[in-house]
This record gives C-alpha cells, structure tokens and sequence, in this order.
C-alpha cells in the first residue's frame, strides 16, 4: 500500500526506498535503533542481550533477546532486506536452544548486556522483575515467543509455515518494515502482517478456549493445583496491628493488599473473581484460605461489604494513595475467607511453598495437600 501526503488540492505520492539505497545497515543502524525503541515493535518486551550466544558449540546468535511481562522469552530475528532463506527455521532453532533458560540465567544475561552499553549492571535482576508481571520461577520461560521483523515477507514458504506454526500455538509473528524517502527524511512504516490486527481478537479468544483446555488438562496432570499463594504483605509476626496490611484487619475486614511498586499491584491485580487463595504471613506462616469476591482496586476507593470504605475503618495513613504515581499506590482485593487462623496457630513445615514473592500460582503437590488438610478444605472448592 503506497503512502501519500495530503495537500490542500491534491495528494502526493511519498516514495519507497530500500535500506540499502538509504545505506542503513542491518546491524549497526537498524538492529541498534529498534534494540533501544523496541516498543514501536512490542511495548510489551523488555530487550535483555543483542547478538545472544549462550552455547558453547555453536557461534549461532540470537539478533535481540526479550523477555515479555508474562515472563516468556522472546526472539528476535530482523533482516534489513526481502526475507529469504530461512529465516523462520532459524528463529525455531533459537527457540528451542534457550527453551531452558531460568529466571537467574536471564538475570545474569541481562547484566553482562546492561554492563556492554556501559550502565550498572547491579540493578539488572530489579529492573527485570519491575518489567515481570508474575515472579513465579516455575513459569518463567515456560513458553517462548518469536517476532520476525524484515522489510517485506515475499517468501510464501516462509509465511505458510509460520501460518502453520501458529494454528499449533506457537506465537510466532512477522513485522514489515518499510522505508520512505520524503523531503529529505527517512520514515519507517511499520505493520504487522502476522497476524493481521483485525484478526488479533478472534485468535485470542481462540487461544483463550485452548488455554483453557490447557490448564485443565495440567490440573488434572497435577501441574497447576488451582490455588494461589498470596503473601499478606508483612515484614514479619510483629509487626503494628494498626497497619493496613496486617493479617488480624485482612482476615476482619477481608482482603488482602499490595503496592509500592507496580511489580506488586500488578500480580494482585491478576487475580480474579472465583480464585482460591491460602493467605501467608513471611517468618510465620500459612493463615487462611478464601475466595476473591472481588478484583483489584485502589484501597482509598474499596468499599467493605457494609458500604463502608475501607480506609474509614483503617484510620491510619496507609492506603490514602496521595501520590501522583499511580503504580506506586495501595490496591487491594475483597476476599471471602473460608477458614481463617491467627499468626501464631500458622500452619507450616520445613520446605513448605513459600517463594520471596506477593502472588503465584500454588503448583506444589505437597504443600497444597498439607494445607487442604490443616484448614479442612478439599480440591472440591478449587
């Protein structure tokens, strides 16, 4: 599709060029303009090495390596001219040879990258988990992404088998980048042609149903339990009983609350209506067990189930949410508990499921087990 500019009287034809003739290099000028812009491609990735090679016996490398904020990795392959070869086959190599990678290992990855571009590479691992959504290790990269990015996507081998690839749930994508020359400036069109955008919607709801199937198969496999760890966000047992989030005003009142960083809200904020929760208090224990009955919102505006607000209840400082950062600020759910105890009848053993986190997904056979029998519920309420 051509591009024109609109003139009072008439349109002018803006005309297409080639990187090559505009002498825009592949790597130097192409790949390091979108690796620090990456979010004209996907405002979702974070970039975490260029020119990646993580094995020892193959100088293979990866163009850019992301990671999107479910956690899952991301490839990036980009070609400055037509695609050809195979590019697509290339990627799927990549794929599978960092299919292993952990969250520590993307860490350490993320630093030597930071350090290479001359920033300090100490605050690689906070950077990254700000980034991330969920912090759950055991589902970080469980799925890996692949985005193809090329000046046009002629090859119909090439686009057939990525078409293939994505009807077996592989995401995979392919982003055109074209180049036009006007009034002495280079300007960069860029359109996703795989999948076209107004198709997005249907193949979500598509991967909506077999994720679906997914997680029920996996529960029934006995990967996923169905419950959620949920920390009640204190420091420790002794904590002020007037704070916001300590336990004995969760478990009366009934919620459960997260903030200061958007890394914490926003795994609150995944819960949902109908997820079953166990409630946990760090150097303690397990607390409670309960449902959500209603999703994240700023405290200042959670209303109890008398109407009240809740931090008309709370009369302290914590949760009036006066800073202009909005990520910075208190939310909270509403949670019905089912069976509840007090910090010091905690329920725990050694090696009980506990990780240095807000919100995961329970998937330890044992410590669901043990609590279901401690708080005398069954798999039954997941």
């Amino acid at each position: 599709m051509a591009l024109y500019e609109f003139k009072s009287k008439s349109l002018s034809k803006i005309e297409p060029t080639t990187f090559q003739k505009a002498d825009i290099r592949e790597r130097d000028d192409l790949q390091r303009v979108l690796r620090d812009h990456f979010q004209v491609i996907d405002e979702d990735v974070l970039i975490v090495a260029e020119e990646f090679s993580g094995w020892t016996d193959s100088n293979r490398r990866i163009d850019l390596l992301g990671v999107d904020r479910q956690g899952q990795l991301v490839v990036v392959e980009l070609k400055r001219s037509n695609t050809g070869g195979t590019m697509e086959l290339q990627a799927l190599r990549y794929a599978a040879m960092i299919r292993a990678m952990t969250l520590e290992s993307v860490v350490d990855v993320f630093e030597r990258y930071l350090r290479s571009r001359g920033n300090n590479g100490d605050g690689a691992e906070e950077a990254l988990l700000e980034h991330l959504d969920n912090e759950d290790k055991e589902d970080f990269g469980s799925f890996v992404r692949i985005i193809l990015i090329a000046a046009d996507f002629n090859d119909r081998e090439l686009t057939s088998t990525v078409l293939w690839l994505r009807e077996h749930e592989i995401d995979i994508q392919c982003i055109r980048l074209n180049p036009y020359l006007h009034d002495g400036k280079l300007l960069l069109d860029i359109q996703r042609i795989i999948p076209l955008p107004e198709t997005t919607e249907y193949e979500v709801q598509l991967k909506e149903k077999a994720s679906e199937e997914r997680r029920a198969r996996q529960q029934r496999a006995g990967n996923w339990t169905g419950y959620y760890f949920a920390n009640v966000g204190m420091d420790s047992p002794n904590d002020s009983p007037d704070g916001g989030r300590h336990w004995e005003n969760c478990r009366k009142w009934g919620y459960l609350a997260a903030g200061g960083a958007a890394r914490f809200s926003r795994r609150l904020k995944n819960l949902r209506i109908g997820d079953s929760i166990f409630a946990y208090v760090s150097k303690a224990g397990y607390v409670g067990v309960g449902t959500v009955v209603r999703e994240a919102e700023p405290v200042h505006q959670l209303r109890l189930q008398d109407g009240r607000l809740l931090t008309d209840v709370i009369n302290t400082a914590w949760g009036r949410n006066t800073s202009d950062d909005t990520e910075r600020w208190e939310y909270a759910v509403r949670v019905n508990w089912l069976q509840t105890v007090s910090i010091e009848e905690a329920k725990k053993y050694t090696g009980i499921s506990a990780l240095p986190t807000n919100v995961y997904k329970l998937k330890d056979q044992k410590t669901v087990h043990f609590l279901c029998e401690e708080f005398g519920v069954s798999a039954d309420n997941r």
